[in-house]
């Protein structure tokens, strides 16, 4: 009895060290296929998860990508066909140069790119340290071209031309060299005009970064958007949707894409090139009183509702935030993340995207006169602001827009309902009426009805060549990183 004992004792000890043989084999093999899988399985069950793994498609690796990297992406592999078509032709001379041509471009292409996710641009960051902090009143040239109050202005990119909007029906467009007029697209309420011009006040303009199209909206009956050729002058087409006037309208930078916002407090997007509409943007519960834009597919707003807003168009998600009880009259950009709102109670506020307060604040930055314009050179530290306080003010924006400081006043009499720096740093432009753009609550009489032409000393933005340089090598430091 005792051998026979022993003999299954023995069979026994051989079966738990093969089973245990078996299981460390099926543990090595869990080891090298799953990192960290300190757990036991069967066979059967591996041999399910190996299939699911081959059944699963592969992940996309360009998931997480922006759109700005998605269209250098594309931009990049349309060079690289380029390329190989033209080395399959056997000429040899001209391969080398055509290689260097697309090494520019591709160069270029990484550069814009580059500057879209870091927020630079050819501008210098330090506008503020350059402004003349002792402008005369003498030296501000005033232009007539307007009967009524100004209501907005629009600048193209190379500093040459501007747009003027006014309650009287009217654009005009100027020449920044000499400060005359050019044309103007004439309205009128009661007298026949030609078609398609504006029939009621223009509250609105938006100038698109190619300078090719000009919108313009306002009071007129069928609320409409009329989007101007500025090389024919002449109306190339009509929007309509909005229910109410319009009051604010903004280009996303580099596209024909167009942002309008309303008295019907919605916000609506448009594509020019296609003449579509394309979306409407909600969440404001009072009308939408200022809107800004830069490249990527989002906009700002401001509103009578005491809200700011972040739009993000293709996530189709907005991020509110609430003022401290008053309402946002006009917004800026300063960054893509940082941005600026000048408030009824004459203070103004810088927000970002990840705070719902106020991140700076400026306590009645015009005493307690309400601020009805705002502008700036974006990715720059220059800011400037207008009220019915007889000054326009500019301020230094540092520390991401939690350090405003005064730099200096300029006098300037009457509603500053529009300005606008001249991209060059080297004016700044003001839209001044009797009456506030919106509305006629009060009557500034001593006020005269003109645009402000004010050299400020900020020219000669751009980078050195050495800069450039030194931004061409952090690109590629970025690329390699990326």
């Amino acid at each position: 009895g005792g051998v026979d004992d022993q003999s299954s004792g023995n069979k026994g000890k051989r079966r738990r060290v093969a089973r245990t043989s078996r299981q460390e084999a099926l543990d090595e093999e869990l080891d090298d296929s799953v990192d960290g899988g300190d757990f036991f399985v069967s066979e059967k069950e591996m041999r399910k998860e190996k299939e699911k793994q081959d059944a699963e498609p592969e992940a996309d690796p360009y998931a997480d990508e922006t759109p700005g990297e998605k269209r250098v992406r594309l931009a990049k592999e349309y060079l690289d066909k380029l390329a190989a078509l033209d080395s399959s032709d056997g000429e040899e001379d001209s391969e080398d140069d055509d290689q260097d041509e697309f090494k520019k471009i591709e160069g270029l292409l990484q550069l814009d790119a580059f500057r879209a996710r870091t927020g630079r641009n050819r501008r210098g960051k330090n506008l503020s340290g350059r402004v003349d902090v002792s402008i005369a009143e003498d030296s501000i040239q005033r232009k007539r071209g307007h009967q009524l109050s100004l209501t907005a202005i629009v600048v193209n990119d190379d500093s040459t031309q501007f747009y003027t909007a006014s309650k009287d029906c009217n654009i005009v467009k100027w020449d920044c060299a000499t400060f005359q007029k050019l044309h103007t697209f004439k309205g009128h309420r009661t007298k026949n005009v030609q078609e398609g011009h504006h029939t009621n006040q223009v509250l609105a303009l938006a100038l698109s970064s190619d300078g090719k199209l000009l919108a313009s909206g306002g009071m007129d009956k069928d609320n409409s958007i009329r989007i101007w050729d500025t090389e024919k002058l002449s109306l190339r087409y009509v929007f309509k949707g909005h229910r109410d006037a319009i009051t604010c309208l903004v280009f996303r930078q580099g596209t024909h894409d167009l942002y309008s916002g309303s008295n019907d407090r919605t916000i609506k997007v448009w594509n020019c090139d296609t003449n579509a509409y394309i979306d409407t943007l909600f969440g404001h519960q009072e009308p939408v009183t200022g809107i800004a834009s830069l490249r990527r597919e989002r906009c700002i707003s401001s509103s009578f509702d005491k809200t700011t807003r972040s739009y993000k168009i293709l996530e189709e998600t907005q991020l509110v935030m609430r003022g401290p009880g008053f309402s946002q009259d006009c917004i800026c950009h300063l960054t893509e993340d940082v941005w600026l709102t000048g408030a009824s109670n004459g203070s103004l506020y810088a927000w970002d995207t990840k705070h719902k307060k106020p991140i700076g604040e400026v306590k009645q930055a015009h005493g307690t006169n309400w601020i009805s314009s705002i502008a700036s050179i974006p990715y720059t530290d220059l800011v400037a602001t207008g009220s019915c306080d007889g000054f326009i003010r500019l301020w230094k924006v540092a520390s991401g827009g939690r350090k405003i400081t005064a730099v200096t006043s300029i006098p300037l009499v009457g509603w500053v309902n529009a300005l606008k720096f001249l991209p060059s740093g080297a004016s700044l432009i003001a839209g001044v009426g009797q009456e506030h753009r919106l509305g006629r609550w009060w009557r500034l009489k001593d006020a005269k009805n003109s645009i402000a032409i004010i050299p400020i000393g900020a020219a000669d933005t751009t980078l050195s060549h050495s800069e450039k340089l030194k931004e061409q090598d952090e690109v590629a430091a970025g690329e390699d990183g990326d």
